[in-house]
């Protein structure tokens, strides 16, 4: 159960209005330092007086980079963000570290789930998005 300052992603997409969409759960966020990253988000705390958020609660972060692809050209992978994070463990990211959040697209929601579950949602074993 989560403490009650911090909202759970429905709650958090109705009260500040982060999209015009239905919330997955699973969003893409560009940090101050250039990372992006994809997690499941568990939660938020919210400074009520400004409506500002200050944490994120995100459950199995992936980052985002840029890899050569063996068939040649190049493709994004998804590895851990936060390497020797048990499997359960969540971790918090300061709303002021975070440029920008979208709600990530299914393909990308779908790699995410292979990546994190080991699940194939594709028909395809690699972590490469296309």
């Amino acid at each position: 159960m989560l403490p009650n300052n911090i909202l759970d992603l429905p709650k958090l997409d109705a009260d500040i209005n982060l999209s015009g969409s239905k919330p997955s759960g699973i969003r893409i966020f560009k940090l101050e330092s250039g990372e992006e990253i994809v997690a499941s988000v568990v939660g938020v705390t919210v400074n009520h007086q400004s409506g500002k958020i200050e944490t994120y609660v995100l459950r199995r972060p992936v980052v985002m980079n840029i890899q050569a692809n063996p068939q040649g050209g190049y493709g994004v992978v998804m590895m851990p963000w936060v390497l020797g994070n048990r499997e359960a463990d969540k971790v918090v990211v300061t709303g002021d570290r975070v440029v920008a959040s979208t709600i990530a697209s299914r393909e990308t929601e779908d790699r995410y789930t292979q990546s994190t579950t080991n699940i194939d949602l594709s028909g395809s074993t690699t972590g490469v998005l296309r």
